[in-house]
């Protein structure tokens, strides 16, 4: 049960850490875009 919640958590932070570089280029790209314009 545990090994499962700790399997969940990881999966979790895995994901989060793989989706902060594409929001972080989401952001700059739309700082940039106003930043032009």
């Amino acid at each position: 049960m545990i090994c499962l919640m700790f399997r969940y958590a990881f999966h979790l932070a895995a994901s989060a850490v793989a989706d902060a570089p594409k929001a972080a280029v989401a952001h700059f790209t739309a700082a940039v875009d106003g930043a032009r314009s």
